[in-house]
């Protein structure tokens, strides 16, 4: 899988390995990640590429311009059905994924 923009991604280690989020830049070796709410696209977080989980989805162009509409399209994968799919490998709690 290829590292571009707008790829939804999910840290593979980490406080926030439980969350998506959407790739907004590169940098090298790092990927600067937003998810509208702790991450806001004024605030991203730098992580490095290795530490990623990349998904087949990519975001279409211009649905992230704010935070808003970041989290409105990553809500599917942190709270529908693809969290669902983790909940039930055991990969995750779902009461810890809604707090915060």
């Amino acid at each position: 899988m290829e590292l571009k923009i707008r790829v939804v991604a999910k840290p593979k280690a980490g406080r926030d390995k439980h969350r998506f989020f959407i790739v907004t830049a590169i940098d090298g070796r790092y990927a600067y990640l937003c998810d509208g709410k702790i991450h806001p696209l004024k605030r991203p977080k730098k992580k490095n590429v290795k530490h990623l989980s990349l998904t087949a989805d990519t975001i279409p162009a211009g649905t992230f311009q704010t935070d808003k509409q970041i989290r409105k399209a990553l809500f599917p994968y942190n709270y529908g059905k693809q969290a669902q799919t983790s909940y039930e490998e055991g990969n995750v709690c779902p009461n810890k994924m809604l707090s915060k």
